[in-house]
């Protein structure tokens, strides 16, 4: 993967990342691990929440957040769902992600811990679980 270092490349990386990976999952649809799509998909969305509950005053207690059970709560969310119904969900999330980065500065993408709920995993951005949750994996 390129280095990205602001907005666009961010949103360039993703946009290319995902049309290689829906190509892969429209092309091998049995070979799809539907743990691994809704454990990202949860995060995603997760994510995409949290910030949206943080722009409207709501501070998250991070203390009671239990990653791992998150992890196991995602892994199951969508476990029983046709691939189809999955793959529409990630699509939907992934055009609500490049928006929700669109509207962000370099500076809230890239710095640490600039948005509450990023402080879940110490001195991380934005940026750093967008990459884990939403990069790293395809």
């Amino acid at each position: 993967m390129k280095e990205i270092v602001n907005k666009q490349d961010l949103i360039d990386t993703i946009n290319q990342s995902y049309e290689n990976y829906y190509q892969t999952l429209i092309k091998n649809k049995e070979a799809i691990n539907k743990e691994e799509l809704s454990n990202n998909l949860g995060w995603l969305s997760q994510v995409l929440q949290w910030e949206k509950d943080e722009r409207m005053g709501s501070i998250l207690n991070i203390h009671s957040i239990d990653v791992d059970k998150l992890d196991k709560e995602f892994n199951e969310l969508y476990i029983n769902d046709d691939i189809e119904y999955i793959i529409e969900n990630y699509n939907k999330v992934e055009l609500d992600l490049v928006a929700y980065i669109d509207k962000l500065s370099d500076e809230d993408l890239f710095e640490a811990n600039k948005r509450h709920w990023t402080t879940i995993r110490p001195n991380s951005s934005i940026y750093d679980w967008i990459k884990t949750y939403a990069l790293d994996n395809l």
